[in-house]
């Protein structure tokens, strides 16, 4: 190959990869404001899951503690309680829950905002229940099968308070002990970090 092909094949590669480069940064542009608009939209939906009795969400910055008040009503005279996001390491990524708590800590609800855990193991921290039983699928009846819309890993955590969550006293996934304990642990850890962040502020 003479040096002149070379000099040619290279400003070729050079184009592709400028203009690669140019697509990809306008298509990142026009799709970022979307974007976020979607996650935006997705944690008012979280939120609003977690902590149903909250009309209006404050968030609240502490040096590094982050989370959201949540009022009863715009004027933001009743605190109903607290939202927060708690990230913990799984089996194979990070596992982040957004958490509501009660001003007294108790849990009103839980759910899991992003996983990549092993399909079928650790990733069953998301599985809802179908109420399908052995008699429904020999008998094919469908319409009587009842469905329960939220995760029973997520479900059980309602009620609860700090003192509530060890792996001991909760039920773990079979097979997926690690990413259970890291939900467990890291909403835990969380609602210990806020009450005393919420404690010294006193």
């Amino acid at each position: 190959m003479e040096m002149r092909d070379i000099v040619r094949f290279g400003i070729i590669l050079m184009v592709v990869a400028a203009f690669s480069a140019g697509s990809l940064a306008i298509v990142y542009n026009v799709t970022e404001e979307r974007r976020k608009k979607v996650l935006e939209e997705e944690k008012q939906k979280a939120l609003l899951e977690v902590l149903p009795t909250a009309k209006v969400f404050e968030p609240v910055k502490k040096r590094d503690i982050f989370y959201y008040i949540g009022y009863e009503s715009g004027d933001r005279e009743k605190i109903v309680g607290i939202a927060f996001i708690a990230e913990g390491k799984g089996y194979s990524s990070t596992i982040r829950t957004m958490v509501g708590i009660t001003p007294e800590g108790e849990i009103t609800g839980l759910k899991i905002l992003s996983q990549q855990e092993t399909p079928g193991l650790g990733a069953r921290i998301e599985e809802v229940p179908s109420g399908k039983t052995i008699r429904d699928i020999f008998r094919r009846d469908v319409k009587k099968v009842r469905v329960d819309k939220k995760p029973w890993f997520q479900k059980q955590f309602a009620g609860k308070k700090s003192e509530d969550l060890h792996t001991e006293k909760m039920e773990a996934i079979t097979g997926a002990t690690i990413s259970s304990k890291a939900v467990i642990d890291s909403v835990r850890e969380k609602i210990d970090e806020i009450a005393s962040s919420l404690h010294s502020s006193q």
